[in-house]
């Protein structure tokens, strides 16, 4: 995205702005960040340009594709869909946490979608792709956090329920669906 234009930490926020190998940093800006944590590994870089957003607007763009990424099913860190959801959940939970003058600006209930939409947003992906594992995972994990919305709550009260008993209602509930049709 045009990252360096308008409003930089509210795309920040939305995703990722870029993958990490695509990307030329100064090594003092580095050092001064203390370089990548670790605390939630599959979002390492966003966590790195998050705060790097929160410490300089120096930013610049290069249109020319220079890098290509090779992706496949085995190996990823991405495969691990429920932990990379809860990771950048928790690495804009941070940045939110840790630089609320660069958020005052949003208005709340957009801040709100930008962090806890992020994780309904994901439950509701994973439900409708029938991924039921990582759905309950992060249905649950907006119940601890009080991330829920009255309209997920449909969604989320069977995900409560143990895997095997969540996995027959949505089959039950797919099988009437099919009839109806």
């Amino acid at each position: 995205p045009p990252y360096e234009i308008g409003d930089m930490v509210a795309v920040f926020l939305d995703a990722c702005p870029l993958p990490i190998h695509s990307a030329i940093a100064r090594r003092t800006l580095i050092a001064e960040l203390g370089g990548f944590s670790q605390r939630c590994f599959t979002s390492m870089d966003y966590d790195l340009w998050l705060r790097a957003c929160a410490a300089t607007r120096s930013w610049s763009r290069v249109e020319e594709v220079l890098c290509y990424y090779r992706w496949h099913d085995q190996g990823q860190i991405s495969s691990a869909r429920a932990r990379q959801v809860l990771c950048a959940w928790q690495v804009r939970r941070d940045f939110v946490a840790a630089y609320p003058d660069l958020v005052a600006h949003l208005d709340a209930e957009v801040l709100r979608n930008k962090v806890e939409g992020f994780l309904l947003h994901n439950a509701k992906r994973a439900y409708w792709h029938r991924d039921l594992s990582t759905a309950q995972i992060l249905f649950r994990q907006a119940l601890r956090s009080g991330a829920l919305r009255r309209e997920t709550m449909r969604h989320l009260l069977p995900s409560l329920l143990p895997r095997r008993i969540y996995a027959a209602i949505v089959a039950l509930a797919d099988s009437r669906q099919g009839t109806r049709a």
